[in-house]
């Protein structure tokens, strides 16, 4: 499975200083797919996205552990676009236009007209009134994170909705327009989001769920989709693997038509076979991070946290584990895109590529008297054989400070993500979300809003970190929409995590996916780069889906 398979959310890749002005703008681009008229209609599409035990009919898209492969973006659409490729532009999906107002108090939402639910009923601000205060009155459905800011959201007519802050935070066009779900009130209204499965989902997205078995499920055409024509493929099918071999065998073969299987060697393993495979890589992503229980010793000693990161040789895991893919981290999280603009050289630089024995020792001897008995496991999906070897190499680069530690594989995504957001492992190899700036992966693995106590879920700060300073940089942060003042306030952000270690971020994760050409066209492409193609990742998932047509 390759290491950006499920949660990774969005990264802006070029343009760094035109980040963040999208996010105070009106909408005023247009519609972020472009087609020909001139198209074959038809085909299902084979989509594999990695290896797992079993499906489960639970789409729930607030739910983490539920199979949701696919429902965000293909079901459930944003109110906002981001494409990847396009400098982080936000571009109109559900929502045709929006704007700042009140000294950035009010944020006001224009809906499209005729948008239907896929069971044919209409889609109205009503709906996203109640997805808003639903998700305010139920913190795991918050995923746009807005409980602390919004004072208020109303309908002013069928298709205007205005949101209302306590304070100011200029970030909340991406949460809101992006990562808040959009679901029915009439199918929603009065559901638990911790228990309700969610086996029929209806969303305003292209498709619907058709057949299902816990082997294989589809993904079939919505006849009441809003843009009219689309989508051009009829079906989407999801085949069952539990391991990367017999998936990998699948898509080497030309059973598979996309997916973002690891494949080491790609060129030569698999577009040399034939069969119409291609393969695109974007080398600019999320960061592959190994997280720690910071609830649990010795992980709550920073000098031990320090010396963990220290000695780790991010060059072996990029070039073995990740098969030259993955280039190494920094100190301070800043993925390759940011970092001539946004980076703190000096934060950045605190660890060295290839590690430092001498620095990790000289730092454990300032950790104190710290017991070393315990053999802490480090948490990793069944069958992701990248990061099962990435995992190995860490686990003897920590014995050199006699740290002893095992890889633990489990099963994905139950109980793996379980485990993580609930804070009941001790270790865990894992991606971060990320964002059209820096800030995102800071404020959604670093912020105390985000965390939980143990035995609780936690909306995203998995390792429970604290730290009222970081917890006011962040906020600082949100209340200005001036670029050069959010670098300032995020290369301190940087310095402090740089030193203070709540993770450890080890290499930068890769875009990569296959896919095959002798049945479909559409794809995106080096060629022809107008979205990211990795199909794990919504909204690209959408976008790509609406372009694809049988050839």
């Amino acid at each position: 499975m390759n290491s950006a398979s499920r949660r990774a959310r969005l990264v802006r890749i070029a343009g760094v200083v035109a980040l963040s002005i999208p996010l105070f703008l009106t909408a005023s681009a247009a519609h972020a797919t472009t087609h020909t008229n001139a198209v074959k209609q038809g085909g299902t599409v084979t989509l594999v996205t990695g290896p797992q035990t079993s499906f489960t009919r639970n789409f729930n898209p607030f739910n983490g552990n539920a199979v949701s492969t696919g429902d965000l973006g293909f079901i459930y659409e944003p109110l906002v676009y981001y494409n990847l490729l396009k400098a982080g532009k936000a571009s109109p999906w559900l929502a045709t236009s929006w704007a700042f107002s009140n000294h950035n108090r009010t944020l006001t939402f224009q809906l499209r007209k005729g948008v239907k639910w896929s069971n044919g009923k209409p889609f109205t601000s009503a709906d996203v009134v109640f997805d808003a205060k639903y998700a305010m009155s139920n913190p795991v459905a918050d995923t746009a994170g807005m409980t602390p800011y919004v004072k208020s959201v109303k309908a002013r007519g069928a298709y205007t909705v205005v949101f209302t802050f306590r304070q100011v935070n200029t970030t909340m066009l991406y949460y809101i327009g992006n990562q808040m779900r959009i679901v029915p009130k009439f199918q929603w209204k009065g559901k638990d989001p911790t228990k309700f499965t969610d086996p029929n989902p209806i969303g305003t997205g292209p498709f619907r769920l058709g057949a299902f078995s816990p082997q294989q499920y589809t993904f079939v055409r919505n006849p009441n989709y809003w843009k009219q024509g689309e989508p051009h493929i009829n079906a989407i099918r999801f085949p069952l693997y539990t391991s990367n071999d017999s998936a990998t065998a699948a898509i080497v073969s030309g059973q598979v038509d996309w997916s973002n299987v690891f494949i080491p060697n790609a060129q030569k393993t698999l577009v040399a076979k034939g069969h119409g495979n291609a393969f695109w890589y974007y080398p600019a992503d999320h960061v592959v991070t190994l997280f720690m229980n910071l609830t649990e010793a010795p992980f709550n000693n920073v000098w031990v946290r320090r010396a963990m990161s220290e000695v780790i040789n991010r060059d072996q895991v990029w070039k073995v584990g990740e098969y030259g893919y993955e280039p190494p981290s920094n100190a301070a999280f800043i993925q390759p895109q940011f970092r001539s603009v946004w980076g703190n050289t000096k934060a950045m630089g605190m660890v060295k590529p290839g590690g430092s024995l001498a620095a990790a020792k000289a730092d454990m001897a300032k950790a104190g008297n710290v017991d070393l008995s315990k053999t802490f496991n480090i948490e990793v999906p069944t069958g992701w054989t990248d990061w099962d070897t990435s995992v190995q190499l860490i686990v003897n680069d920590l014995a050199k400070i006699g740290i002893k530690a095992k890889e633990d594989q489990v099963s994905f995504p139950n109980p793996y993500l379980s485990d993580q957001q609930n804070g009941t492992f001790d270790m865990s190899f894992m991606w971060t979300n990320a964002g059209p700036s820096p800030y995102n992966i800071y404020h959604d693995a670093f912020w105390s809003k985000q965390s939980a106590p143990i035995g609780k879920p936690a909306v995203s700060n998995y390792e429970r970190y604290h730290n009222p300073t970081l917890d006011n940089l962040i906020r600082a942060y949100t209340k200005t929409a001036n670029v050069k003042q959010q670098i300032a306030i995020m290369r301190k952000m940087e310095a402090l995590v740089a030193n203070q270690v709540p993770a450890i971020p080890v290499v930068t994760g890769a875009y990569w996916y296959t896919y095959n050409t002798s049945r479909f066209a559409g794809w995106p492409s080096q060629h022809d780069p107008y979205d990211l193609g990795a199909p794990a990742y919504f909204d690209q998932n959408l976008n790509v889906a609406l372009h694809l047509h049988l050839k």
